[in-house]
């Protein structure tokens, strides 16, 4: 059984395809559960209209659960962004509605922009990242929030863009920290597979971060593409799974409503 848990449709702004083109790719890739996760940044729900956004893809998974039915598994997610720098919003659009699926992810730092749009030679990446990683376990602590997706997405620019070469085991001191603290809140950890068909050419996050969740006593694991066309839905699912297994996991999970389920890894 295969598994996609981070797609997004054109209810988010920088993807193109919809909810349905999403679902039939994935069956012509043979994938057996999906994740519809679009986008919500918090940091700028009202300005950008993600009410509107996040309603219509609500709408539309629902559609779609009745046009595949007994063919697909379609999860209702949403990727949750941003939520430090409003709580409260945050809180109100997870309880909403009725979700599968909740990704927490962070794709800024308070008060600037999307780490996509930074000039890292212009920047200290090193210090982005260590304040990056504060507030991720500010982000923990508060929790509301199912998975933490691709926690190592600043690597995608520093590294995979800019070649600034950061070694992510300097970090094994707040990385640690956030896991165990996942772990004690029953909060999973995603391999997301974006980062392969992009410059960086790794999953976010790597091998040796994924094995250390799992030497902690990490056991819940998803596997997302980080879809935002259709091509891409299962892009690499295959080496996230080789991944799983390398770090030690033999099974990966999913989760409906809101409570997670093991899928044994099968390649």
């Amino acid at each position: 059984m295969l598994t996609d848990l981070h797609v997004h449709s054109n209810n988010s702004p920088d993807a193109d395809s919809s909810v349905i083109e999403d679902c039939v790719s994935a069956l012509e890739k043979h994938i057996g559960i999906l994740a519809i996760t679009d986008h919500c940044e918090i940091e700028c729900f009202e300005k950008e209209n993600y009410e509107r956004a996040i309603k219509q893809s609500f709408f539309d998974v629902l559609r779609a659960k009745d046009v595949f039915a007994g063919r697909l598994e379609i999860l209702q997610g949403i990727e949750l962004g941003n939520m430090l720098s409003d709580l409260p919003k945050a809180k109100e659009v997870v309880h909403a509605r009725p979700y599968d699926f909740v990704l927490g992810s962070l794709h800024c730092l308070k008060g600037m922009q999307d780490f996509y749009f930074l000039d890292y030679n212009k920047q200290e990446p090193k210090k982005l990242l260590a304040t990056y990683f504060d507030e991720i376990e500010q982000m923990v602590d508060e929790g509301g929030f199912d998975v933490l997706a691709h926690l190592t997405y600043p690597l995608r620019y520093m590294n995979g863009e800019y070649h600034q070469n950061i070694d992510i085991k300097q970090y094994k001191e707040p990385i640690t920290r956030i896991f165990k603290k996942i772990i004690q809140k029953g909060i999973g950890l995603e391999i997301n597979t974006s980062g392969l068909r992009q410059a960086y050419g790794h999953c976010l996050p790597g091998l040796w971060t994924v094995s250390l969740y799992h030497d902690l006593g990490g056991e819940i694991i998803t596997v997302g593409s980080d879809a935002h066309e259709k091509t891409q839905v299962g892009m690499h699912i295959f080496d996230g799974l080789r991944l799983a297994q390398k770090a030690g996991f033999s099974v990966v999970h999913v989760f409906r409503a809101r409570k997670p389920f093991p899928v044994p890894i099968a390649l």
